[in-house]
């Protein structure tokens, strides 16, 4: 039995929406502000966005602005390390340029949403699936964005630095493949990932119908959700492997976060008519199927692996952003021109466990961390769901209701 009918074809159950929006677990005095910070969180995006723009617009008005600059630059914008050019004055320029459509963009589409869903935000999830994970990269975007904008006025005595052309210092975004012609293979996993992350988070605000959150969805579509809402957030505390400012900047807010911000805003406008009709059906429609009373925390999604998933995101996001901070602020000579790169790690920079070289080999332990974790807790979610499916009616015990969406 490899899949269950949740409720008619037009509501799914309504699965992502519960008609009681507050958990009776839910202390009263956070039932009563639980309203405003889902608005707070809603706009999240539209904050960073918005800061992420007004910084490349406020680049124009700060160094590298004349020729001698540049031409200064160019002597010292070659980074022997990396064997690449980080000073181009034409990509600089078009990279600018792209930044400033894709927030504008992206901060229209944000501000179109979240004047649409601003009523309905009161008694209705933001995100009905990993909603710690999705409010963590939400809380990680402005950081990111307020990081660019300081760095911005810290170096604005410095020409090598200036997050509007993707210069930071040693290293710069694109600098290895190019830009707008992106050739390497890094910046195009970038830019995949960016993609895949941008229109996953959209589909999970979907009514459940379009999402990919179904409760009893059939194997397949359960393992491709798997893996899409693993690299949803994965390249936000991927990002950590890096071990100097400069290269978390230019990666993270240069190459990945303006694709990611734009595609997740215009998925998210593609599909907001269907978001919205689902958060203002009446409560007799959606209940008339398979409603079910709120018994735990994973009332919203009651496939197993996504409560699961979304508590080893609160594990994996402050390790991985207190790494990035401490990163930022450790290392001396981060904003130095390229051709200073050393060649290996400083000691300053470095960190050891006993003789376990963590910065060198935090990309490996991550990555082998991350997704087994993620497997293990997938085979454990399956083996849980197919016992409850394999129940009588799939309605043998309270559990098993859960898992199936309640009994028809």
């Amino acid at each position: 039995m490899e899949s269950v009918s949740t409720g008619t074809d037009g509501d799914e159950g309504q699965e992502g929406h519960d008609s009681d929006p507050h958990p009776p677990s839910t202390p009263a005095w956070l039932s009563d502000h639980i309203p405003t910070l889902r608005r707070i969180a809603a706009a999240l995006p539209l904050f960073a966005c918005t800061l992420s723009l007004t910084t490349t617009l406020l680049s124009f008005l700060y160094s590298p602005n004349t020729q001698s600059q540049w031409d200064r630059l160019h002597v010292t914008g070659y980074n022997e390390v990396k064997n690449v050019w980080v000073v181009d004055e034409d990509r600089c320029h078009a990279f600018r340029i792209y930044q400033i459509v894709v927030y504008a963009l992206a901060s229209l589409c944000e501000g179109w949403m979240l004047k649409r869903a601003w009523a309905s935000l009161g008694s209705t999830p933001l995100y009905p699936c990993l909603p710690w994970t999705f409010h963590m990269v939400n809380l990680y975007r402005p950081l990111i964005a307020v990081g660019n904008f300081v760095v911005l006025l810290l170096g604005a005595d410095d020409p090598g630095v200036n997050p509007g052309l993707g210069l930071y210092g040693w290293t710069g975004a694109y600098s290895a493949s190019g830009f707008p012609e992106v050739k390497g293979l890094n910046s195009w996993t970038h830019i995949l990932l960016a993609t895949t992350g941008g229109v996953t988070i959209a589909l999970t605000r979907a009514r459940p119908r379009l999402s990919l959150s179904q409760r009893c969805s059939p194997f397949s579509i359960r393992l491709f959700a798997t893996v899409a809402l693993c690299l949803t957030p994965e390249y936000f505390w991927y990002d950590s492997k890096h071990w100097f400012a400069g290269s978390h900047f230019a990666n993270l807010s240069g190459e990945f976060l303006p694709w990611f911000s734009v595609v997740a805003a215009l998925a998210q406008c593609a599909l907001a008519s269907r978001i919205i009709a689902a958060q203002v059906v009446p409560a007799t429609a959606a209940t008339t199927a398979t409603t079910i009373p709120s018994r735990s925390p994973k009332v919203s999604c009651r496939w197993p692996w996504l409560y699961w998933f979304d508590l080893q995101g609160c594990v994996f996001a402050p390790i991985c952003v207190a790494k990035t901070i401490v990163d930022v602020f450790r290392c001396p000579g981060l904003w130095e021109p390229p051709t200073k790169m050393p060649e290996e790690v400083p000691a300053s920079c470095s960190f050891y466990l006993g003789s376990f070289d963590v910065v060198n080999n935090w990309r490996t332990l991550f990555l082998v961390i991350y997704f087994t974790v993620a497997a293990v807790l997938f085979i454990a979610s399956e083996v849980r769901l197919r016992q409850a499916l394999a129940s009588p009616q799939c309605g043998g015990s309270s559990e098993a209701m859960e898992l199936c969406g309640g009994n028809d």
